[in-house]
Parts: C-alpha cells; structure tokens; sequence
C-alpha cells in the first residue's frame, strides 16, 4: 500500500517571499493592565477600608510643607494617585494632616519636604488610622513612614526605615541667648519636641567696679530647679573685667590665659524639653552683665 506523503507546505512557506496574502503581525497588548481581585494574591499587604485613612505628623525646625502621595489599586482595577500637603507648619509644634483615601490596596506613600536642606530638620510619621484623631490620641493600625526627610530625599513605604528620630543624627545649629538682666545668669533649654546635645558654647561676663570674687559655674538642672550636673571654671574673676567662658563635653579645666576659662561639660551632656542648662554665678554683682552667649547643639525632633 503507498504512503501518504507527509504535509510539508507549513515547511515550504517558511522560505517563501511574502506576498500580499501575508497576514498582517500581531498588534501588542493595549497599554491598559487589569487585576484579578478573586482567587488571586493580592498586590499589597496593606488593604484600605471605607473608613481607614492615613494621618501625616510633621514636626520642624523651621517652616516647612511636606508634599504626602499615596498610590492605592481600587476596587474596580484602576490605579489613583491620593496627593495632600501638610503644612506650612510652625516650628517646633506638631503639625497632623487627615488624608482620606478610596478602597483598595495601598501600593506606596511618599513624603517629600520643601524647605529641609539637612536630615534632622523635619520628622515625619505617616500611620494608617481609624477612628480617633487628634494630638497623642490616634488608633493606629499600620505605621507607614517615620524617618526624617529633606527636599533631595523622599521618603517612602514599602522599603523605607521606620526610625525613632534619635536613632540617626541630628541637626547641628547655633542657639542665640538673649542677654539677661544686669545682675542676672543666662538660662536655656530646649525647644518644644526636640531634644539636645550641648556640643559647646562660649559666653561673656564682664563685671563691675563692685570689689567681689565671682565663682562661674554651669549647670544642668531639672525642671524643679534641682541641679543633676555642676562644672566649674577654675579661677575666679574679679571686679572689672571681661572673661570669655568656653564650656564642651571633656574640656579640661585651665588658667593659662586669665581672661578665657573653660569649663566642663558631661559626656554626652544631653538635655530634654523639662531640663535647663544655666550659668550660676556667686557673687554676681547688679551691674554685672553676661552677654555674647552662643551655643552649639546637635538637635533631634525627640517628642515627634
């Protein structure tokens, strides 16, 4: 019986020149993508709720607005963008923005920050809330972002760090003192949610004709007024004179050059909001006066 010959025409055409009855190729998928939302994984481990929404708490060291943008896939398979601001905020109080979001999966949240040039200068927490909102009385559910943020560099969820704000360094800044009174020590602490390292500072006393020995000391004291550290400078100062007083953590006392002492300081000599740093000075005289007072500190927005 005779063989059937074998179908080679799919072979032959593969060398054959294309021809006007060549069917056209194949177009690309439409640049439109669609999500299963039954018997699939789901693209995100956080699943927003009618009544979820995210709550932004800025705290600054100068004004600033920080730009929030959250990316949610809605119910219905289409991607949206969810932009708010929080700001312009005043420095050294707690800011807090509501932003409502739309069922579905949250996919990622930025913060961005306008005005901070160095990380230590504006702290952002960025929580997933029901319920409750207000100062310290929120119901987190999910703690999104809460890290310090600058305008160079966004912070984000998924894949960001969530840091407590004295985890990292701080900001480094000049503190002006006012003068005080004639007569009068100089007092500092520090601002509203922040917390401070004294790194060094330097002040002037210039004293009267008033015969008098002063003794200068500075002091770290609680909000009782309760000393928790004294240092001292090494020699007194007598009437009619101006002595520079410099004061860091390991300063070693000296006397080489009468008119700039130095005093110590802890290490690390670390305040909170209800602690004061003070010169106390015996024997200070009415027309004595402290001027020129400028500290250095290391600052973090501790309370945030």
């Amino acid at each position: 019986m005779a063989t059937k010959p074998p179908n080679t025409s799919l072979l032959d055409a593969a060398h054959q020149f294309a021809s006007d009855k060549t069917p056209a190729p194949l177009t690309g998928l439409a640049n439109k993508v669609t999500f299963a939302f039954q018997n699939d994984q789901p693209p995100s481990l956080v699943y927003i709720q009618r009544d979820d929404a995210i709550v932004a708490q800025v705290v600054t060291a100068s004004a600033d607005t920080v730009l929030v943008t959250a990316r949610l896939l809605r119910t219905d398979g289409q991607i949206t963008t969810i932009q708010d601001t929080a700001g312009p905020t005043t420095p050294y109080v707690m800011l807090q923005k509501l932003i409502t979001l739309a069922e579905g999966y949250l996919l990622s949240v930025t913060a961005q920050s306008a005005n901070a040039g160095a990380p230590g200068e504006t702290y952002v927490r960025v929580v997933l809330n029901r319920g409750k909102f207000g100062i310290f009385n929120l119901n987190p559910g999910y703690v999104l972002i809460s890290d310090y943020v600058t305008q160079a560099g966004p912070i984000g969820w998924p894949f960001g760090r969530i840091i407590k704000p004295t985890d990292v360094p701080g900001s480094v800044r000049v503190v002006t003192v006012a003068n005080p009174l004639a007569g009068a020590d100089f007092s500092i602490q520090p601002s509203p949610f922040t917390r401070w390292q004294i790194l060094y500072l330097n002040a002037q006393l210039l004293t009267a004709v008033a015969v008098a020995n002063r003794q200068v000391t500075l002091q770290i004291q609680d909000a009782g007024s309760v000393p928790c550290f004294i240092g001292q400078a090494q020699a007194n100062q007598v009437a009619t004179t101006t002595v520079q007083y410099s004061a860091a953590s390991g300063q070693i006392n000296t006397v080489l050059i009468p008119t700039d002492q130095s005093i110590p300081l802890p290490q690390p000599a670390l305040l909170n909001v209800s602690q004061f740093l003070k010169s106390v000075t015996t024997n200070i005289q009415a027309a004595d006066q402290w001027s020129n007072i400028r500290i250095v500190v290391m600052e973090w927005m501790a309370a945030a």
